[in-house]
């Protein structure tokens, strides 16, 4: 029985995320089908590098592509992809904010906030590779073996081949672990090596055997990197105090986020400034900085995640990419919100009293940022009723329109619907 109730849990959260997800559907942005085209080219029979240019993210076409094999030559497919992902992401996401926090409220608390900052549906990765790399380096913390380590392996293959930043980020997480363990130089190590480099042999034989030369693909994926480089912010935004969005931010009444706080300002600073406090709290707190084995090691990984993802991830527009970053950092916020309750329990009341308030206080201006960044006003306006038929008649309404190819409510317009059959042709 206590086996069965977190697998419940853990199901019942997916099946939550991924109805909140697939009710809220209106479309897919532009830029989800620039990996989507790419996958129907796959299915006509043309390859990565060789017959189209891939900045590296080969993995993310083929899993599309399973998608419209399986589905069909319309967006079902993808969209279970992209929700289940987010599901399972959250689900993964829950069960280490528990660990770390020791507290399920909280780490109830920080996974729906994850929820609520509604990442682009072409972003699932960032979720999904990121929550599972927190899982299984902390499997191989908690037991170290040559299988968990080609488990490691598997993980930074799998990520390196979705895009290669997540192969380093994740590489460089998977290498700490194995180093936190006392096992970097232990048959682990060269298990990890082999096996990543196995995996990911086949890709770099296409790469190679490819017309032009390996140093024209490098030559791309480098200036992809720097494009997306040069646009990452890292340096101070606005002030957090925006006078223009008034008492409450968000728009029209109702919740929203108080005193005119500038919502992305103030995720920016948090985002950036979690991992590093969770380090100078892990060096003061050394011997007790959460109620778990090994609890220092896995606390590292998260932070490593964590600063790799705010720098290779935040850049402009931040609201959009604010969300990208949601699944490290709601870990370590679940961790933090935890580590600084049990330390405040030995403070005098007046001082633990403030202290109380003042959280409260920012975490409230924290969640309603959230909620400002996910626009969740919008959200719930097209969640819409919840009563069974209400719900039954807009899940129909939503598998049809994901089923159709043509969707005439997707169309731009009368003239692009006049030239579907040109489209057929084509």
């Amino acid at each position: 029985m206590t086996r069965f109730r977190p697998a419940a849990a853990a199901a019942g959260l997916f099946a939550l995320v991924f109805a909140f997800r697939f009710l809220t559907y209106t479309g897919f942005a532009n830029d989800h089908f620039v990996h989507l085209a790419r996958a129907q080219q796959l299915l006509l029979g043309a390859w990565p590098v060789r017959d189209f240019v891939d900045p590296g993210m080969s993995l993310m076409y083929v899993v599309s592509a399973l998608g419209l094999l399986l589905f069909g030559h319309n967006l079902l497919g993808e969209a279970l992809i992209v929700f289940g992902a987010c599901a399972a992401a959250a689900v993964l996401s829950l069960r280490a904010a528990r660990t770390l926090s020791g507290s399920l409220p909280l780490a109830v608390a920080a996974v729906l906030l994850q929820v609520a900052l509604y990442p682009h549906s072409y972003g699932y990765p960032k979720l999904l590779l990121y929550a599972a790399a927190i899982t299984v380096c902390w499997g191989y913390i908690d037991r170290p073996s040559p299988a968990r380590a080609a488990g490691l392996g598997l993980l930074v293959a799998v990520a390196f081949l979705f895009r290669h930043d997540h192969g380093l980020f994740i590489g460089a997480a998977a290498a700490l672990a194995i180093a936190a363990s006392g096992r970097l130089r232990s048959r682990d190590s060269g298990v990890f090596t082999a096996t990543v480099s196995v995996l990911i042999a086949p890709w770099a034989l296409l790469v190679v055997t490819a017309p032009g030369d390996f140093r024209a693909y490098a030559r791309s994926a480098l200036e992809f990197s720097r494009i997306e480089a040069a646009q990452t912010r890292l340096a101070w935004p606005s002030s957090a105090i925006d006078p223009s969005q008034g008492l409450w931010a968000g728009g029209g009444p109702g919740p929203g986020l108080p005193i005119g706080v500038n919502s992305e300002a103030l995720l920016y600073y948090t985002f950036l400034a979690l991992p590093l406090v969770a380090l100078a709290w892990l060096a003061w707190k050394r011997d007790a900085v959460a109620p778990t084995p090994h609890a220092a090691a896995k606390l590292l990984v998260v932070a490593l995640l964590a600063i790799c993802a705010d720098a290779g991830f935040l850049r402009d527009p931040l609201d959009g990419r604010l969300p990208d970053v949601a699944v490290p950092l709601s870990v370590l916020a679940a961790w933090l919100a935890g580590a600084a309750l049990r330390e405040l329990r030995a403070w005098p009341l007046v001082v633990r009293g403030a202290a109380l308030a003042a959280l409260a206080a920012f975490g409230v201006c924290a969640a309603g940022a959230v909620t400002v960044i996910g626009q969740s006003r919008e959200q719930i306006d097209r969640l819409g009723s919840l009563m069974p038929g209400d719900l039954a008649e807009k899940t129909a309404g939503t598998i049809h329109a994901l089923r159709v190819t043509y969707a005439s409510e997707r169309v731009p317009g009368a003239t692009s619907l006049a030239l579907v059959p040109v489209y057929d042709y084509l």
